[in-house]
């Protein structure tokens, strides 16, 4: 899939040594649910990203997205069914940027991208409201806040937004 300075492709093994300014970054993962990933943990994403690992149906799954000037792998973005968490027509957008494409619309673009092509798909993402970041994304994408959502080993709610298709 291309944007106007992406391409969201799948996932190579070459990529496997560029995940480490990703999934390795205590700030990108400062919000995830174990913090940053070791070595054999980003190994093992890596795997499942290629293998297809949630990808029950067409326009599933998990996209390296890279920088069309530089050719860089600055990040991921995911849209996935998770029924343990999520209704039955839902699927979860996540996403995670390299901090050195931070601040420049890179993830608006990737995630709005992914929006549009997941057609009338229930598009939601579950974000900490301390990730200000994600929140002030998904509110000017038009994510609307639904509820609250306590995950397992959690002191406290993540907010659940919708996104629909076609807005801002």
């Amino acid at each position: 899939m291309l944007t106007p300075r992406l391409l969201l492709r799948r996932w190579v093994p070459e990529d496997a040594a560029r995940l480490r300014a990703i999934l390795g970054d205590a700030e990108v993962m400062a919000f995830s649910d174990h913090g940053p990933l070791d070595m054999a943990s980003q190994a093992k994403w890596h795997t499942d990203a290629m293998s297809g690992a949630g990808e029950e149906s067409p326009g599933r799954g998990v996209w390296a997205i890279e920088e069309r000037a530089s050719g860089a792998v600055i990040g991921y973005v995911s849209l996935k069914a998770a029924p343990e968490r999520l209704g039955p027509d839902e699927c979860e957008l996540g996403f995670r940027f390299a901090r050195r494409s931070w601040g420049r619309g890179l993830a608006t673009e990737a995630v709005r991208g992914v929006i549009e092509a997941a057609g009338d798909t229930e598009v939601v993402a579950i974000v900490d409201p301390g990730n200000t970041a994600s929140v002030a994304l998904l509110k000017k994408l038009g994510g609307i806040m639904q509820r609250d959502v306590m995950l397992e080993g959690y002191d406290h709610p993540d907010h659940l937004y919708a996104l629909r298709r076609g807005l801002p």
